[in-house]
């Protein structure tokens, strides 16, 4: 009886063991897989982040590309600013030529066409009416013109 007391005893003690070594088996695998997780969540954070600096880079990009368009369309005004207000000055010169020229020759009345100074060309027209004289200047630089207009009379 001793024997088989002895033999249920090694049983029981083998079987502790198997519990025990399936238990580590268990740690394992449990710690094998938190590993995991924690490296699958490291890769989602790395993952986030990278997501993060490219939707900033591409907002960078955008503000950047608006601000050059800005920056051109400001430009392209000013180009038009500053073209109109040499036109206005050639308009201002071709009058004050035609004036001259009038002070010179009273019956003067062909004008000039198309006069080219500095960037750009003026213009000038007279037309008779009644004891005066419309004169008309038109300056253009570019696409930008101006047109002065004034009435010259003679006492």
């Amino acid at each position: 009886m001793i024997a088989q007391e002895e033999l249920v005893a090694q049983e029981e003690l083998v079987t502790q063991e198997e519990m025990v070594v399936m238990r580590e088996r268990k740690r394992t695998i449990r710690m094998a897989g938190s590993g995991s997780l924690r490296r699958l969540s490291a890769h989602r954070r790395r993952g986030t982040m990278a997501l993060v600096v490219v939707a900033m880079a591409i907002t960078a990009t955008a503000l950047i590309t608006a601000s050059f368009s800005m920056t051109t369309g400001a430009s392209a005004v000013q180009l038009r600013a500053l073209a109109r207000e040499q036109a206005t000055f050639l308009a201002d010169a071709g009058l004050e030529h035609a004036l001259i020229t009038l002070v010179n020759d009273a019956n003067w009345r062909t004008g000039f066409t198309n006069q080219a100074l500095g960037a750009g060309t003026y213009t000038v027209t007279l037309v008779d009416s009644a004891s005066d004289v419309v004169v008309t200047s038109t300056g253009a630089v570019g696409t930008q013109t101006a047109q002065i207009a004034v009435r010259v009379g003679w006492d």
